[in-house]
This record gives C-alpha cells, sequence and structure tokens, in this order.
C-alpha cells in the first residue's frame, strides 16, 4: 500500500460550557491536498 495516496482527516470540536454557539471551523478540499482549521474568536466583538 503507497501512503503517499492516502489522507484522513478526524476532527472534533466543541463549543464549550460557557458559549451558546460554537465558531471553529474545520474544512478541506482532497483534490488539492489541503486542510484548514481555524479557532472561533468566541465572545469577541470584532
Amino acid at each position: 500500500m503507497d501512503l503517499s495516496d492516502t489522507l484522513e482527516i478526524y476532527a472534533l470540536t466543541s463549543r464549550g460550557l460557557r458559549r451558546e454557539r460554537n465558531e471553529d471551523y474545520i474544512g478541506h478540499l482532497a483534490y488539492a491536498g489541503v486542510a484548514v482549521l481555524a479557532d472561533g474568536m468566541g465572545g469577541y466583538n470584532a
């Protein structure tokens, strides 16, 4: 088996106990070999 052709992504996120919503984002583009993780700024006024 050639592992260079295999990509597995696992993710778990939580809003926690103090927030009403979860602003974290996890995404991927399999065809491009790109994964993105953005940590939300919960409670921060932009």
